[in-house]
């Protein structure tokens, strides 16, 4: 099945020109190391006071699951990375779930739209700006990835940018993904992305998409005479449009807590691959120069080594209050805030990392004495990663409390006393004996040291 919107297209068996790879790394808090030192942790306080737990919560590299979409540039100028994929196919998911074992896979490819602003009229037989590949959805079957990857073809393209941001703007758009985690009509829980997964789009290519704008997203990127069609596949010049520029969809996909990098194919150091690295980067992911060799296993070591790179950046992390019991009128989670976990951060890739942080605790004044429930979670890049009950006792506060002194002429309160206004009497008790008389009654020396019980 493929599947596509407002353009005819067809295939012709050639070689890939780039790809690209949407990886959804599923997290939950029943992830291997994931979590809190403690099973739960307790704290008391006066209602119309504070208090504060101090908290470490432990994450690890990655999340135990992952969706991974493969999406291919299919345009004529990289037919080795065509190859090099049919030939990893089946690496690039074992290699993956090696390190993340519940991770699924589906194909994408896209090339570009056959209108004549692009050069490309004509072309409508074998180009194309998006195309869904995979009939069944999300797969962990190694083999069904490797039959997807081989029935891919190349096209033309017309001219240098290609239909890139209609690729950025579907991992968060398409039906088939579902980012809403609904199931859109007729579809299968197999298209759609697992809820709260993690997500991150890899590209495999040597070029960026079409941007009259692109210099104001980054210096190192250029202005196009023409926008990206989007998927009526026309160019509006006024008026209602679809048609897509480039900060538009990377916020969108940071808003959807989708993670860019790349496997580049453009020429190392050229203005199109730091271009690229910009993308990436404003979403928190990285780039890899793709490789010369033809070896198998190469172009699955680059991706693997992006997923778990982009596994472990964290460009959000966050922690938050519920009510165990939803329907608590006291709403004591409202009670809660956080400070001390950093905005962003890198995991070490080998051992994970701690991430200690504070929850002061503040029921308001009046707030019935009694025990009352809330669970903290902790989340990285929108996916709950952590939780742990937390138990508030409340207290009433101490009311009609005072103070008083003797002799009364001191005054109570806390203060410094001048020492002419403590009776001699008591001096002794100062110096640390409740027994003996009041200091300078006995002559230093006569007593031996120590013959006197303290």
């Amino acid at each position: 099945m493929r599947r596509e919107w407002g353009l005819a297209k067809g295939r012709t068996a050639v070689a890939l020109i780039g790809s690209a790879v949407i990886v959804l790394l599923g997290a939950a808090s029943g992830s291997a190391t994931d979590g809190f030192p403690t099973a739960t942790a307790a704290l008391s306080v006066a209602a119309g006071g504070s208090a504060t737990a101090s908290e470490t919560v432990h994450l690890d590299p990655a999340p135990a699951a992952a969706d991974i979409v493969l999406a291919f540039d299919t345009t004529g100028s990289m037919g080795s990375a065509l190859a090099q994929a049919k030939t990893d196919g089946n690496a690039i998911v074992t290699g993956v779930q090696a390190a993340i074992p519940g991770a699924r896979f589906a194909v994408v490819d896209f090339r570009d739209y056959p209108i004549a602003a692009y050069f490309d009229a004509g072309s409508a037989e074998v180009d194309y700006p998006y195309s869904f590949d995979s009939p069944t959805g999300l797969t962990a079957t190694a083999s069904s990835i490797q039959a997807q990857v081989n029935g891919l073809a190349l096209g033309n393209g017309g001219d240098s940018e290609e239909a890139y941001n209609r690729v950025f703007y579907e991992s968060y758009a398409d039906s088939n993904l579902d980012v809403g985690n609904t199931s859109p009509t007729g579809s299968t829980p197999d298209l759609v992305y697992a809820t709260g997964a993690q997500r991150f789009l890899i590209v495999l290519g040597d070029q960026v998409g079409h941007d009259p704008g692109g210099l104001s997203f980054n210096s190192n990127c250029t202005n196009t005479t023409y926008k990206d069609a989007g998927r009526n596949g026309v160019l509006e010049s006024a008026g209602p449009t679809d048609d897509l520029t480039t900060q538009p969809v990377i916020t969108g996909m940071t808003n959807h807590s989708i993670s860019l990098s790349f496997v580049s194919y453009a020429a190392a150091g050229s203005l199109t691959q730091l271009c690229q690295t910009a993308l990436a980067a404003a979403t928190g992911g990285s780039l890899v120069q793709s490789s010369s060799s033809t070896a198998a296993g190469t172009l699955s070591a680059q991706i693997v080594t992006l997923v778990k790179k982009a596994a472990a950046h964290i460009s959000s992390l966050t922690a938050t209050a519920s009510n165990v019991a939803v329907s608590d009128p006291a709403n004591p989670a409202s009670w809660v805030s956080f400070t001390g976990l950093p905005t962003s951060a890198d995991v070490d890739q080998s051992l994970g990392s701690n991430f200690a942080f504070s929850a002061a605790v503040n029921p308001p004044a009046g707030t019935p004495a009694g025990i009352y429930n809330v669970t903290l979670n902790v989340s990285a890049n929108g996916v709950s990663r952590a939780t742990q009950p937390l138990q508030i006792t409340v207290k009433t506060p101490l009311s009609g409390l005072s103070v008083s002194a003797s002799p009364a002429s001191v005054g109570a309160g806390i203060d410094q006393v001048k020492l002419a206004d403590v009776p001699n009497a008591w001096l002794s008790y100062y110096a640390g004996s409740t027994l003996t008389a009041p200091v300078g009654s006995t002559p230093v020396g006569s007593t031996p040291v120590g013959s006197t019980p303290v």
